[in-house]
């Protein structure tokens, strides 16, 4: 955010907001108030104007997140969508977005917005995870297979992972891969629930349950 000519400075300290010069001739605006929304703040103040488009998209996407993480999937939708407008290249922005779809049961439109985040960032585990759990909504399970196991490449921390690539495997007719899988995912957890998930699909694919 800049202030070359010096106008911000008086209009924004009636509105009780903070500054702090990172370079000179460069300003940053806050709130005064630390709890106060700084995304709120800006809009209503029309501070937006003073910020280059990559801060307001990280504020954007700020919000969306926040949105999100609180369940208030509607509201974070359009957050996202602003980030999109603003960084029409951000894998994040578009994972968020497929995350809050498919909060609210918009799995299709989560499938589109996931495919275009991991297009845009093949590395992305998070929206290769979210991919998988959408295509195992709608059955497609080889599809969801092939992105589970994407995110387990990358990221193989998570045994639950297992358990859809698992699912995935078996219900497409890929049994012999979907019981190694099993096999795994029983070998490194200990989780009471999570065994008795994979026994369940061990007895499904297989007719001598471990």
């Amino acid at each position: 955010a800049s202030d070359p000519t010096g106008e911000l400075a008086p209009w924004s300290a009636g509105l009780g907001a903070l500054r702090f010069v990172v370079a000179e001739g460069v300003v940053y605006w806050i709130p005064a108030n630390p709890a106060a929304d700084r995304l709120a703040f800006l809009e209503e103040t029309s501070l937006s104007s003073y910020l280059d488009p990559a801060q307001l998209a990280d504020l954007w996407l700020e919000e969306g997140n926040r949105l999100r993480s609180a369940n208030e999937f509607e509201a974070a939708i359009p957050a996202y969508q602003q980030v999109i407008a603003l960084r029409p290249h951000d894998a994040e922005a578009f994972a968020g977005l497929g995350a809050a779809y498919l909060g609210l049961g918009r799995t299709e439109e989560a499938v589109q917005t996931l495919q275009r985040a991991v297009e845009l960032d093949p590395d992305h585990y998070w929206a290769h995870r979210l991919l998988g759990n959408a295509y195992l909504k709608l059955q497609r399970f080889a599809l969801a297979a092939d992105e589970l196991t994407q995110a387990y490449i990358l990221d193989p921390r998570d045994p639950h992972l297992l358990l859809g690539i698992a699912l995935g495997q078996g219900r497409s007719g890929q049994r012999d891969l979907a019981l190694l899988s099993l096999d795994q995912l029983l070998a490194r957890t200990q989780d009471d629930r999570l065994r008795a998930d994979a026994e369940v699909l061990w007895r499904e694919f297989s007719a001598n349950p471990p």
